[in-house]
């Protein structure tokens, strides 16, 4: 089994991240001890690996080729004793190639599923002036007020906002934020609610009804130049390379590409496994691939395997230029239940069915049902 540093010991790993290497944000919260957090090691007096994991991210740095290391790995997440029954999935940040291959072999039956990410930086260097809101909408800087602005339960990323603050001597080394409200109803929001030092993190979400009203830019440029204002030296935005409306708003801020993550999922549930790896084919266009895994998707006994099988399957064969076979497997997707009409018209692997009868004559079912 391995050994779970206390906090007083968190130091002694340091030297295992060696010259150069860029630690991730969340490793220096949990070693600092603002963030909460664990780190386990092989040897707790004098650890040659160590895995850093704050809630389900996790860095391995160390020795790839310690060998009693990994079989300790192995079993304790065979045992759910690092991650507990109700973790379904485990991310690992930057793993060098040699790690990669330790990852490969972890879990029985589940390869790591990359995630390519874009991480981009706001600094001091550059200035950001909110702009003005569209009619009809509010700024709000998020404090205890909102709640009478707002109907309804507040997000969680709101409300941890202002939980942080509140129990802060000094709430913006904290955490602070903006949201976009329309009436009384919450449409955007944006926030930095993980800061180390000098350096902050922000996240933002636009809800579904209020999207393409650039309330994303509005909220993310308002937070941006508050924290700068309060004395953060850079301010980083994380995006999943496949989300391309969110890097979009990165360069249209002008914030600068620092690096290009690689990321990779463990999933232990079966369906959310397979339906995660084939969307995973698609996202990098490996179409053949995305059929040998819909293929097991759509034998299953599992209604929604069935249902995101023929989805994907369609939407690989579109990629592929079969816009027959793209038809034929949406249909078969709805018979079988599929009824998610926003993945169907913003799937850009789909466009190429726009337009046609075929295509506006599913559309039509969908929202007829």
């Amino acid at each position: 089994m391995l050994h779970s540093l206390k906090p007083e010991q968190y130091q002694l790993i340091q030297p295992l991240f060696g010259e150069g290497n860029t630690t991730p944000l969340y490793c220096q919260g949990v070693m600092a001890g603002k963030y909460p957090g664990k780190i386990l090691v092989d040897n707790p007096i004098q650890p040659r690996n160590a895995l850093v994991v704050k809630d389900i991210w996790c860095h391995l740095i160390g020795d790839p080729d310690n060998a009693a290391f990994h079989k300790e790995l192995k079993r304790d997440l065979a045992e759910k004793r690092l991650i507990g029954e109700d973790k379904r999935v485990l991310f690992f940040v930057d793993p060098s190639p040699d790690w990669l291959e330790i990852l490969n072999k972890l879990v029985e039956d589940r390869q790591p599923i990359p995630m390519p990410r874009c991480l981009y930086a706001a600094t001091p260097a550059q200035e950001f002036q909110t702009p003005a809101m569209p009619d009809g909408f509010r700024l709000h800087f998020i404090d205890e007020a909102i709640r009478d602005e707002l109907d309804g339960e507040l997000p969680g990323d709101v409300q941890k906002v202002l939980d942080l603050r509140e129990d802060a001597d000094v709430p913006d080394e904290m955490a602070f934020g903006f949201v976009a409200a329309n009436g009384r109803s919450l449409a955007a929001w944006s926030v930095i609610d993980f800061i180390i030092g000098d350096v902050g993190e922000i996240r933002l979400v636009t809800e579904d009804a209020y999207r393409r009203r650039g309330l994303a830019f509005t909220t993310s440029t308002a937070t941006i130049a508050y924290g700068l204002s309060r004395g953060l030296k850079q301010i980083n935005w994380d995006a999943a390379a496949s989300n391309l409306p969110s890097i979009r708003t990165a360069q249209k801020l002008g914030l600068q590409l620092l690096h290009e993550p690689k990321e990779y999922i463990i999933i232990f549930s079966e369906i959310s496994y397979l339906i995660n790896l084939a969307w995973s084919h698609l996202d990098t266009q490996r179409f053949e691939q995305v059929h040998i895994v819909a293929e097991q998707m759509v034998t299953s006994d599992e209604e929604m395997l069935v249902q995101y099988g023929q989805f994907l399957t369609a939407a690989a064969w579109a990629g592929l230029g079969d816009p027959v076979q793209a038809i034929l497997h949406l249909r078969k997707a709805i018979e079988a239940g599929f009824d998610n009409l926003f993945e169907m018209e913003k799937s850009p692997h789909l466009k190429i069915l726009h337009g046609s009868t075929a295509w506006e004559d599913l559309i039509g079912q969908m929202k007829s049902d």
